[in-house]
């Protein structure tokens, strides 16, 4: 049983909330805290509900072509050609459960049907589904195993492991990086949040690019360091893994807004910049982002269940079309490098320039390190847990001190369940939009 203080007198106890509403210094207290979010939201101009795609609306014409093209797949994977899938033979359950998924599409209305035939070979597809399928059997197996139950660790595993295929399977300069620690536009107190690291990062390369160097690197840079990275490194799509019991929204999206304002930095505001939601441990959310009318809006462009191999498909199809979107995007930068040095898109009501650098000075030995980004960002997550754990130490002395005070304090009531105020877990039953449908966060 849990007591849970009710009102606010000055005879009654008042119960901890965690963190404290002051000094907002780490994007964990941030996120926790629903009325600073929706104030450092208001700062950077984030948008932070998830809004479905308007087909009427040019600006998102380049997203529906993406996701129209991800519809597409080849004929021999329509009809299930034995010969196309021979490959497989050590995933027969999940290519029949595919072929099954694939044939009871297309009795669908064809405005409903998720895939939709080609006559092109697809030979990256050829080589990818060995891949796409066991990320769908591991993700399952993962999933019904019950003791030990899984961590994020395990869940991340396979999609990483398609995300990494997935750029490395031709030479697309585009990186799939891990716990990569990024920079946040500088907000005005209490917010003191100087960087987000997000579970991965989708970085465009640009080993030689007129126009960046040291001194420019550090306005067009969005890694956070002591100094800019020797070469440019674009963020093209960020992701977010929680575990079974948790949501993945907020962090996802505060990395998002690092990438966005790169881009304003780099002078393209029409480019989408993606992210990937982990939620649950079950749900894989894909949402696209672009600036509109100087706003950061967020659309919904799927929902994924990997151990489902015609999810894990569609997933992969999704994927595949932003990576040929972020290969447009790096021609597009590469050849305003050539023209001119970048121009950076200024708006007045916006923050004009990234959190400043603030190197640590205490904290616990980092070791070997040897990149000083690795060692700010371990010192700086020891400083933020130190600081929230001795702040809420601190209210909860301070609380079962005014409870002694008040040993029957009326206000204070028993509660069955003690995650009554938290998010709800996982319900297997709610029905799921599909691609381009989109639903309201």
């Amino acid at each position: 049983m849990t007591s849970v203080h009710q009102g606010n007198t000055t005879s009654s106890p008042i119960c901890p909330s965690f963190p404290s509403v002051g000094h907002c210094s780490s994007v964990s207290a941030l996120v926790r805290n629903d009325l600073l979010f929706q104030q450092w939201s208001d700062a950077v101009h984030l948008i932070h509900e998830i809004k479905s795609i308007d087909q009427n609306d040019i600006l998102l014409k380049p997203i529906c072509d993406v996701l129209e093209s991800a519809k597409l797949i080849p004929r021999w994977l329509f009809h299930a050609e034995p010969s196309q899938l021979a490959s497989t033979e050590h995933y027969r359950s999940e290519i029949e459960l595919l072929c099954a998924d694939i044939e009871e599409d297309a009795a669908l209305p064809p405005e409903q049907r998720d895939f939709q035939p080609h006559d092109h070979d697809d030979t990256e597809l050829q080589v990818a589904i060995n891949h796409i399928l066991s990320a769908s059997r591991i993700t399952k197996r993962l999933l019904e195993t019950i003791n030990p139950r899984p961590n994020k660790a395990d869940l991340r595993t396979p999609i990483d492991a398609l995300m990494q295929f997935l750029h490395n399977i031709e030479d697309t300069n585009i990186l799939h990086s891990h716990e990569c620690l990024l920079k946040v536009p500088e907000v005005p107190p209490p917010f003191g949040i100087a960087s987000v690291k997000p579970d991965a990062a989708d970085v465009m390369l640009f080993p030689t690019l007129r126009g960046y160097d040291s001194i420019t690197g550090l306005q067009l840079s969005c890694h956070y360091s002591s100094s800019p990275p020797p070469t440019l490194l674009v963020v093209h799509c960020v992701t977010k893994y929680k575990p079974l019991d948790a949501k993945g929204d907020r962090q996802a999206l505060v990395a998002i807004v690092s990438a966005m304002y790169q881009r304003l930095a780099l002078g393209f505001d029409k480019h989408f910049i993606f992210g990937i939601i982990h939620n649950y441990g079950v749900d894989y959310r894909v949402v696209g982002a672009i600036w509109q009318g100087e706003k950061i809006n967020i659309y919904h462009l799927g929902i994924f269940h990997l151990q489902l191999p015609g999810s894990a498909l569609r997933f992969y199809l999704l994927m595949r079309e932003i990576r040929k979107l972020g290969k447009n995007y790096r021609e597009e930068i590469i050849g305003a490098g050539r023209r001119r040095a970048f121009s950076p898109i200024s708006v007045e009501s916006l923050p004009k320039a990234w959190a400043p650098f603030n190197p640590k000075s205490s904290g616990p030995d980092p070791g070997p390190l040897n990149n000083i980004g690795e060692a700010d960002e371990r010192n700086e997550t020891y400083q933020q847990d130190q600081f929230d754990i001795a702040e809420f130490n601190q209210e909860i002395a301070a609380w079962c001190a005014s409870v002694e005070k008040n040993p029957r304090d009326p206000g204070v009531v028993e509660l069955n369940n003690p995650n009554a105020e938290f998010e709800q877990p996982y319900d297997s039953n709610e029905v799921v939009p599909k691609p381009g449908q989109g639903y309201e966060a």
